[in-house]
Order: structure tokens, then C-alpha cells, then sequence
């Protein structure tokens, strides 16, 4: 049993503590007080994503909060890389993300969760918190369970034949908006780009 503790107590030594800078907190309640013009406190931040991924997901408690400010909020911020290349590429995900999710809030599509705003400095867009049950496609597929994995496919089908119909006619208020936050992002990734056009051959 003591051995035990020890092997516990070596791994979280060995494991990267992880930190959030402060500016990047206030600005998100800086964000939020704008959003729901209401004076905003942070309670507590709880990292939801591993140190080595490039992304970071926080969930945000906040302090009594006034009627029409959610308990809590997503963070989802993407972190700076260290080529010019590869940070490009991060920047154009994060346009892509923040576009996506507010064209299809602004159509008020129930397929994807509220965005109360974001921040270019930083790189990151503050959302809904949808609660702690994740279904997860790639662990579903990857998993043995067969039954789960056609329900995963079954709900992604759905997912994107109600994204499709929702943004049906629609697609150059995505544009702009893309445009709007970062006028040097393709509309699509460089690789998808060249997956079509080697389809195509």
C-alpha cells in the first residue's frame, strides 16, 4: 500500500503542472461582463485537456451568477506553434472553429453550443457548457462495442444532415464572418484541398 502512494506520488511529480495566464482570464471575464452586462467573478478553472494537446479546454466556474449567466463556460483556446507553418495552420483552425460555430449560432442551429464571444489576442472563443457526458465518435468507433459504434455513426449522420440543412443557402454569411476574423484563412484546410483534388483523379 505504501508502495503504492509512492508510485502516485512520483507520477504526479513527473507529471507538467498545468497553468493558465491571467490575462487570459481576464479578458474572458471581461468578455463575458460585456456579454451579459452583468459584473462577472471567476470561482474556480478546471483543465479539461491534456498538457501535450494543441488545443486547451478550461471550464470556467463562475461566482454567483446572475439570472441569465450560465454556472459555468467552455474556454477553448488554440496555442501558439512554434514554426511560422504550423502556426499558421493553428490560426486557420481557430478561424475556422470560431467562424463555424458563430454562423451556425447566428442561424440558431441546436446541433452545436452557444458562443459568447473570443478573443484574437488570445485565441480563444468562450462557450456553453453542455456538462461532463461527452459521446465520443472516434472512442466509439476504436471501441469493440458494434452496437455503439453504429449509434455513434447513426448520430453523426444526423448531426450533419442538420448542419447541411441549416446552412443550406447560406454559406456566404460564413465567409464573411471567416473573413472578418482572419482575412488570410482559406475557407477550407490546405490538405482537405488536396484530398478533393487527388479524389478527383
Amino acid at each position: 500500500m505504501e508502495q503504492d502512494r509512492n508510485v502516485n506520488q512520483d507520477k504526479e511529480r513527473s507529471e507538467p503542472l498545468q497553468s493558465v495566464d491571467p490575462a487570459i482570464l481576464e479578458e474572458a471575464v471581461d468578455i463575458l461582463s460585456k456579454r451579459f452586462l452583468a459584473p462577472i467573478q471567476i470561482k474556480s478553472v478546471q483543465f479539461l485537456s491534456e498538457p501535450e494537446r494543441r488545443n486547451v479546454l478550461l471550464r470556467i466556474t463562475l461566482e454567483d451568477s446572475p439570472n441569465g449567466v450560465p454556472t459555468s463556460v467552455i474556454l477553448k483556446q488554440a496555442l501558439p506553434q512554434e514554426s511560422s507553418k504550423e502556426d499558421k495552420e493553428a490560426l486557420g483552425r481557430f478561424a475556422r472553429d470560431w467562424a463555424g460555430l458563430g454562423f451556425l449560432n447566428a442561424l440558431n442551429s441546436p446541433i452545436v453550443p452557444k458562443v459568447y464571444g473570443g478573443s484574437h489576442t488570445h485565441r480563444f472563443i468562450l462557450l456553453a457548457d453542455l456538462g461532463e457526458v461527452h459521446l465520443s465518435l472516434v472512442d466509439s468507433l476504436m471501441g469493440t462495442d458494434q452496437e455503439a459504434a453504429l449509434e455513434a455513426l447513426t448520430r453523426f449522420a444526423q448531426t450533419m444532415g442538420q448542419l447541411h440543412a441549416d446552412a443550406y443557402g447560406h454559406t456566404d454569411s460564413y465567409k464573411k464572418l471567416l473573413k472578418s476574423l482572419d482575412p488570410q484563412t482559406n475557407y477550407w484546410p490546405d490538405y482537405l484541398e488536396d484530398m478533393v483534388s487527388k479524389r478527383r483523379l
